[in-house]
């Protein structure tokens, strides 16, 4: 599977504007070839107003989008059928992409449940003597030993094999940073980092609420 990982920020007057946006984005991409699947995140950290007791001007949103392969997403995106869409929605306007990385997905994990928040964060083999192994059953573990998980993806950048992305779909929210150190497997792979406290930063980890969810088997919106 490719994965498109869009970042972005909007004005939170038009975060509403930018959701009902992403139904509309959403309707056109179920009818091109090879779409899988989207997941819309909205960042705790610069989050949208009604969700925060403090006024923030801007909002943060990370967007994944799943295909069944890159030439399916060149497909839809590099066709005269994408710009007819955005002609047809100013609105667009608004989905304007500061960073976007695309990804290979190596593994997936899932559990039944209604995922609210999700973590995502980045590695690098041989960082502080990481391996590759040691990366790829990283959501295993989550599997096994955290009960929070919903569902967990490991991503490896395309054009950086590298470089890898966590992405964990949580029940519940935790204070944990990051989440399910409490897990002595999980403990085990993160204590490169958290021998030193500078060196806990250098993993950052982002904390985000789960604004839609379409998968497979889904109702076509998952709004939360």
């Amino acid at each position: 599977m490719y994965v498109i990982r869009t970042e972005m920020t909007v004005p939170t007057t038009r975060a509403v504007e930018f959701q009902r946006q992403d139904d509309r984005r959403i309707e056109f991409m179920r009818a091109q070839p090879g779409f899988v699947g989207e997941l819309l995140l909205n960042s705790l950290g610069y989050p949208v107003m009604q969700y925060s007791p403090m006024y923030f001007h801007d909002t943060r949103y990370v967007l994944f989008t799943h295909w069944e392969s890159a030439e399916a997403a060149s497909a839809c995106f590099g066709g005269g059928l994408w710009g007819e869409f955005e002609r047809l929605h100013a609105s667009e306007a608004l989905y304007a992409p500061e960073r976007t990385t695309a990804y290979h997905l190596l593994d997936e994990q899932w559990r039944h449940g209604d995922a609210r928040f999700a973590w995502t964060f980045e590695v690098r083999q041989g960082e502080r003597g990481t391996s590759r192994t040691d990366i790829e059953g990283l959501v295993a573990r989550y599997r096994e030993s955290f009960g929070l998980l919903v569902r967990g993806q490991l991503l490896q950048q395309a054009d950086d094999p590298s470089a890898y992305l966590v992405v964990l779909l949580l029940i519940g929210q935790t204070e944990e940073f990051p989440p399910g150190l409490d897990v002595p497997e999980v403990a085990r792979f993160f204590a490169p980092w958290a021998a030193e406290d500078a060196a806990v930063e250098e993993l950052a980890p982002e904390g985000l609420q789960v604004v839609q969810f379409v998968a497979p088997g889904l109702p076509f919106s998952a709004r939360q």
